[in-house]
């Protein structure tokens, strides 16, 4: 086996490429694509419409609107509204435990756990954490204010990203469905002491920033020169921005941007000397070219501006102390200027005085589940106007009582005459497969990542070799060949490992028509030296087609030496009759390199039963709590079966035998589990919870799914 040189490279550049721009594409978009379009001779508008209270009003015909462009009355010459409400499936939605009942014995199967479709998409979400600019005191309500949000109020057709705006540019590496990944995100979530918060929300007096006088809170002083010192802390706030608009272009559907800080004072004499309002206008410019709607919470709440128990009153008069709370109110204002401006700009939500961030994070969310689209034609502008043009337009709703958001500038996003850039080279597709959030299908495959202890993760890989280009030699020998790139993304979707391959494949011309049939299962090892959650993406490349396959899963790498109870390595697979149960509890976690076989259907790879199969299991446990060292862990498990949304069996709570420890430290725990005859043919999701009965509360239970499929 040899290592491709040339993809070892792909990686180099993927931060730097994965934000450019994508091509203008032939064919026609599909609905919902492009929510603002201009063409040579057609405008079109988004806007939202709520009530007194912000809730959606979806009723509206083209009669109760006046669209108004260059001070003149426009007609409407389209006219609909896009729902973006999800299906009624009958699932409860996510929620809060009971008393007596966990989140992961209440909660249902993940939608995937693997990467999704484009067309599937129906809202891009992404929350950019400003922990440049957040105080440790916000940043740990948003903590959980994120998780709960989370887990109650997202969809399953969501693509879902948390970036820290410290993080850099790995933004498109972080969209995904699965919500295990976010909300390892989000734990992951801590203070930026190098940043522009503080300890507090708001901002403590302190002796030292007085004059003689005592009277002037620092920053106010009219005398003294801009302190530029935090420059560089608003360009990480922007650059952040930046990032995740030309991430978000390319998506389908509706785009919503959430920034969550403290402060973005664009208004003050360190901001504007450091040039911030001409980059926030810029970044406004681009989000409204690819209609990324970007709404801003303020962190902070409802604080009051009196004096409290932080600040420093010592030889302060009264009327000293009047003028800095006066000071700090003009302050606070100041502090959230940039936020509202942004929100007004592209169509957005202000949230701000609301202690309750979830109901913040809702309220903007909710009001993104649908909006109408109006369309006018302009004057008449050839091609060179056109592009340039910028359309200023004003929308108004003749209705008392309600409210319209949209973006106050509409620009050309793409002309119907325009032509295809030049082409992109195979290393340039089989990168962007790599970084892209969506599967790409050319090539079917199915990426199965354990972590099996140590510090490393396996990959199991199954190809649908009925998609793959083989050539058939003198020798009866049918010869092909797959370029394959594994990368793990960091929860800032940074790439911290990656392994290329060139896997060449010989199938004698007894064994194609198996090969056909049952795919080629593959194994390879991703080195991983740091616990926490990585995003694990492969492509592949068959190196007679061209054509390119890829998938993703979200692995979590745990901590040996926490006491957080963690489940991980969760497998399953068939027991083969022959064999035995009695033969059955060590499972192989190693897979043959080729051409699979019935064996190979039913393995760890691939996963595809028949109703009535007796199935084994296991999986690793860490950080289980122990009363003393000589003592054993105290830990119980249930088995949870899903078809689709509708939970077909629930195991009985039973012990865990401890006995048996890992190489890494981990217990290896098994138990077995027999089909049903009367299971339907269809994808199924099996869960495993863990419950640490020695844990302190809150840190008692860890769960892990797996997903599978009854063929028959």
């Amino acid at each position: 086996m040899k290592y491709c040189a040339s993809l070892l490279l792909l990686l180099v550049m993927a931060d730097a490429h994965a934000n450019g721009q994508t091509p203008p594409d032939k064919r026609q978009p599909e609905k919902g694509d492009d929510v603002i379009k201009v063409t040579t001779n057609l405008v079109q508008v988004d806007a939202v419409v709520t009530d007194k209270e912000g809730r959606p009003v979806t009723n509206l015909t083209a009669a109760d609107f006046e669209l108004v462009e260059n001070a003149q009355l426009r007609a409407i010459t389209e006219f609909s509204y896009i729902s973006l409400r999800p299906e009624d499936t009958g699932r409860e939605p996510n929620s809060i435990a009971r008393k007596g009942e966990t989140t992961a014995n209440r909660s249902g199967p993940p939608r995937t756990l693997h990467a999704i479709r484009r067309e599937t998409v129906r809202r891009a979400i992404a929350i950019v954490v400003d922990d440049v600019g957040l105080s440790a005191e916000s940043t740990a309500r948003l903590r959980s204010a994120l998780e709960r949000f989370v887990q109650e109020r997202t969809q399953s057709t969501d693509l879902i990203a948390v970036i820290r705006a410290s993080g850099g540019p790995g933004a498109m590496q972080q969209f995904t469905s699965n919500r295990a990944q976010v909300l390892a995100t989000i734990k992951g979530l801590t203070w930026y002491q190098m940043g522009r918060g503080r300890m507090s929300a708001t901002e403590s007096w302190n002796p030292l920033d007085n004059n003689e006088d005592g009277i002037e809170l620092k920053g106010y002083s009219a005398n003294r020169p801009a302190d530029l010192s935090g420059k560089e802390f608003f360009g990480g706030s922007l650059g952040a921005l930046g990032f995740v608009i030309q991430g978000l272009s390319s998506f389908p559907g509706r785009k919503s941007l959430v920034l969550v800080s403290d402060n973005l004072p664009v208004t003050s004499r360190e901001a504007l000397a450091a040039g911030v309002t001409r980059a926030l206008d810029k970044l406004i410019e681009q989000a409204n070219q690819h209609s990324i709607v970007i709404s801003t919470i303020d962190a902070r709440g409802m604080q009051k501006p009196g004096p409290t128990a932080d600040d420093g009153q010592h030889n302060l008069a009264a009327n000293q102390i009047n003028t800095r709370t006066r000071e700090r109110r003009l302050k606070f204002n100041v502090q959230s200027d940039g936020l509202n401006y942004l929100a007004a700009q592209t169509g957005g939500i202000f949230v701000h005085s609301n202690n309750d961030l979830t109901d913040a994070l809702r309220r903007v969310v909710d009001g993104e589940l649908g909006y109408y689209l109006l369309a006018y034609r302009p004057d008449d502008l050839d091609d060179e106007t056109a592009r340039a043009r910028t359309f200023k337009v004003r929308l108004r709703v003749n209705r008392p009582g309600l409210e319209v958001r949209t973006r106050n500038a509409f620009h050309r996003t793409k002309l119907t005459r325009e032509v295809d850039g030049p082409p992109k080279g195979k290393d340039d597709l089989l990168r962007e497969a790599l970084v892209s959030p969506f599967v790409t299908e050319g090539v079917r495959l199915k990426m199965t990542g354990l972590f099996t202890g140590g510090s490393q993760v396996k990959i199991l890989l199954h190809v649908d070799a009925r998609d793959l280009a083989f050539v058939k030699s003198a020798d009866d020998i049918y010869n092909g060949s797959l370029d394959i790139v594994a990368v793990a993304f960091d929860d800032n979707g940074k790439p911290v490992r990656q392994v290329a391959r060139t896997q060449t494949l010989r199938v004698p011309s007894a064994a194609y028509e198996h090969l056909l049939r049952d795919g080629v299962v593959y194994s390879m090892t991703v080195p991983i030296q740091s616990p926490g959650g990585y995003q694990l993406r492969l492509a592949l490349r068959d190196g007679t087609s061209g054509r390119l396959g890829s998938d993703s899963q979200f692995v979590e790498v745990p901590d040996a030496k926490k006491t957080r109870l963690t489940v991980s390595g969760f497998a399953v697979q068939r027991i083969e009759p022959e064999v035995g149960l009695q033969h059955a509890p060590e499972m192989q976690r190693t897979s043959v390199e080729g051409p699979g076989g019935d064996g190979a259907r039913r393995g760890l790879a691939v996963r595809r039963f028949d109703a009535g199969d007796l199935l084994t299991y296991s999986y690793l446990i860490y950080g289980a709590r122990r009363n003393s060292r000589t003592d054993p862990p105290s830990l119980l498990t249930q088995i949870r079966l899903f078809c689709g949304d509708t939970e077909v069996f629930t195991g009985r709570v039973s012990s865990v035998d401890v006995s048996q420890e890992s190489s890494s430290g981990g217990i290896v725990a098994q138990g077995n589990l027999r089909l049903g005859t009367g299971l339907t043919a269809g994808e199924y999701f099996i869960q495993v919870i863990v419950t640490d009965k020695l844990a302190a509360v809150g840190k008692q239970v860890s769960d892990q799914w797996l997903d599978f499929e009854i063929v028959k």
